[in-house]
């Protein structure tokens, strides 16, 4: 068998085999016999019928079908033999085949493609960081407090602050309801977003059983389909009203809302897990530019078949959680993503190569001793969870990305900048 390979571009081979009569003559009768099996005529049981009639009747089918299954069976030793790794099945083309002579034809081969990293030390990125005001650990108790708020009802007529549920019909510009567009038990808080601040003044005053009408400026396209904003017309039949009592801030109240000592333990303990999140989000985000730069300084394509399994992978989560988000909708808005994590993932691995970066399996125990020593209750569950082989392999690959970007990291030249506002606040769990 005569094989040569030729490269289309990083991730497409183009393979072409010949094969003599005297390579093929095994598979070839393994060949001829799997389509006897296959024929039927009057007065012969199925695959029974003679080859040489077969020969007389079928000649041209039984060619077809054996440079199929022959050129399918020496594609893939061809295939082993140069130790190509294919991502989608091989595409046949140019067969030719002549019995008892010889058979040729190209294959068009999906492969890895092919990643050299370079230029990835000395990068510059900028760290940000800001400063945790008493203000900013305010408004986290703030909405601690308003989590833990009572709701009681009232029956005069509503207010700012409170809080008012009721049926919302859309309605057309005369004033018709809209068939379709009714939400029952919405609810409204008089003065907050995001609806209350727009219709605090139409809905004030408003009481149970009542029937008000509101309208609201929401996006929309003139006849030339420009941006423009629209009134849209609703009314809401109201069915209670709620008064929110918002708890005493003192030590009982931090005792329940975090499982703190007081409110000074309260404040601290918010102060810290804001800080921590900050400096967590920090991190990402310089480590998310220098990965773009890296991605940028060596960019590559990759071969469709990779980009639509990952697509068809992350779609099968994404349509039961978003129902209403279709197809289209869902590939514009995360194909950008999904293919930045399909070229980042071979970048780092190329680069763990180069720089001989690895994580060992008893590392991987290590990290989920870890886990253990953090959670010792979770024991039990922590190592039931990392038997299973996919998750242990997935932990192992987080692992070596991070030390890859650990590296990156301590390679690069970061610049550290104080935002006179936070990119972004925390808001704590609960205990």
């Amino acid at each position: 068998m005569k094989i040569e390979v030729s490269s289309v571009n990083s991730w497409k081979k183009k393979v072409a085999v010949s094969v003599e009569a005297g390579e093929m003559a095994q598979d070839q009768e393994q060949a001829v016999r799997n389509f006897q099996k296959r024929i039927h005529l009057d007065g012969f049981r199925k695959g029974k019928v003679p080859l040489a009639l077969i020969r007389q009747r079928f000649q041209k089918a039984m060619d077809a079908d054996v440079a199929e299954s022959l050129a399918e069976s020496f594609y893939r030793k061809a295939v082993k033999e140069q130790n190509l790794d294919p991502v989608a099945p091989g595409v046949l083309k140019d067969v030719h085949y002549k019995e008892n002579a010889s058979l040729s034809f190209t294959a068009e081969v999906e492969v890895e493609p092919e990643v050299t990293v370079r230029d990835y030390k000395g990068l510059k990125a900028e760290r940000e960081s800001w400063k945790i005001e008493d203000a900013h650990v305010q408004r986290v108790i703030d909405d601690l407090r308003d989590r833990h708020a009572e709701m009681k009802p009232v029956e005069g007529p509503a207010k700012v602050g409170d809080t008012i549920t009721g049926d919302i019909q859309a309605l057309d510009p005369s004033g018709v309801p809209i068939i379709g567009q009714k939400w029952e038990k919405r609810w409204i808080e008089l003065g907050r977003a995001p609806l209350g601040d727009v219709v605090q003044g139409q809905l004030d005053g408003v009481a149970p059983d009542e029937e008000r009408f509101f309208s609201v400026q929401e996006p929309g396209t003139d006849e030339k389909g420009r941006p423009r904003e629209q009134e849209r017309r609703y009314s809401i039949k109201v069915r209670t009203v709620h008064q929110k009592l918002l708890p005493d801030l003192n030590d009982e109240f931090a005792k329940k809302a975090g499982n703190f000592e007081n409110v000074e333990a309260m404040r601290a303990g918010i102060r810290k897990y804001m800080e921590a999140d900050r400096d967590a989000y920090s991190r990402r985000q310089m480590t998310q530019r220098i990965a773009d730069e890296i991605i940028r300084r060596n960019d590559f394509e990759l071969p469709p078949s990779i980009v639509e399994f990952a697509f068809s992978r992350f779609m099968e989560q994404f349509a039961k959680e978003h129902a209403d988000v279709t197809p289209e909708e869902a590939r514009k808005q995360n194909l950008p993503m999904i293919v930045w994590n399909l070229k980042w993932r071979r970048i780092w691995n190329a680069i763990a190569r180069v720089e001989q970066i690895a994580v060992t399996d008893g590392d991987v125990q290590n990290e989920i001793q870890k886990f253990i020593q953090a959670r010792p209750q979770d024991e039990k569950r922590i190592r039931a969870q990392y038997k299973n082989a996919s998750r242990l392999e997935s932990l192992k690959d987080a692992m070596l990305e991070d030390r890859v970007m650990a590296m990156l990291v301590e390679n690069a030249k970061i610049k550290d900048i104080t935002l006179s506002k936070p990119a972004h606040l925390a808001m704590p769990a609960e205990a």
